[in-house]
């Protein structure tokens, strides 16, 4: 799933490095270009979060409601000695 997410990601952040350069006297048009690149990164940021679940962890969101927690379900599990292993995803089909 990332790869399919990472490909389109790629092209987005490619152009908008390009735009950049080429507006690079324009400023009024910089900014915007600036975000698409920042997002960008964000996404690529959650991509790898997603390659990297090894469980499943959730979190309150708006009172009583409980939503999936990315950032707690990606991170390494630590074993009782104390060291931290990164434990290899499993494939799961979700419907």
């Amino acid at each position: 799933m990332a790869h399919e997410l990472n490909q389109p990601l790629t092209s987005i952040y490619g152009c908008g490095e390009l735009l950049l350069r080429r507006l690079s006297e324009d400023k009024s048009y910089q900014r915007y270009v600036k975000i698409i690149l920042d997002e960008a990164t964000r996404m690529s940021d959650i991509i790898k979060k997603i390659g990297k679940i090894t469980k499943y962890e959730t979190q309150t969101y708006m009172g009583k409601a409980r939503i999936f927690d990315i950032g707690k379900s990606s991170q390494a599990e630590k074993r009782q000695d104390g060291d931290e292993v990164e434990l290899k995803n499993k494939n799961h089909h979700v419907e």
